[in-house]
């Protein structure tokens, strides 16, 4: 029986870094990790850090684009593990553009770079 009709079938993927400038890339501080981040947030405001993550939820706005992120290792490729269970837990990122969040469902696998803004005051 062929896989389409009722078995399985293995789905491969590679994630395609996109966006990423080469400046961002040189500014990235490659020996932050995530725990330093979330035990000291203040203290890499404005530093350029980078994540891999899995995509919890979108939420778009007029102006902007919120990705809710559990955090995951990144590998030595440098993309993120597909293992969850080595989270280390979750951060929101904010992307400059607006976004139709069915192009990023839930589940998506993502490395976000960019400037750390450390701690939203509602958290």
């Amino acid at each position: 029986m062929p896989a389409s009709c009722g078995e399985p079938s293995p789905v491969r993927w590679a994630p395609v870094p996109i966006g990423m400038s080469p400046d961002l890339e040189q500014q990235t501080d490659q020996g932050v990790i995530f725990e330093d981040v979330r035990a000291a947030p203040d203290s890499y405001v404005g530093r350029a850090v980078k994540l891999g993550s899995i995509v919890i939820l979108t939420k778009r706005t007029s102006d902007h684009t919120e990705l809710g992120a559990l955090e995951l290792p990144m590998e030595a490729a440098g993309f993120p593990t597909t293992d969850r269970l080595r989270s280390r837990g979750g951060f929101l990122a904010l992307y400059k553009a607006s976004v139709d969040p069915a192009t990023v469902p839930a589940g998506t696998p993502i490395t976000v770079s960019g400037a750390s803004k450390g701690q939203r005051p509602d958290c």
